[in-house]
């Protein structure tokens, strides 16, 4: 699950690429995922 979890990361941030955005914006967009993503599992 840890590999599909991988793919959909390099797939949203190849997207976020395509945006335009910059790369700080980028990183920013996925430290929010990721958080978001943590809490959920520590939800669960």
């Amino acid at each position: 699950m840890g590999n599909l979890e991988g793919q959909g990361m390099q797939r949203a941030y190849h997207i976020l690429q395509t945006l335009g955005l910059t790369t700080a914006q980028r990183e920013a967009i996925m430290k929010l995922h990721l958080a978001r993503l943590a809490k959920q599992i520590n939800n669960a």
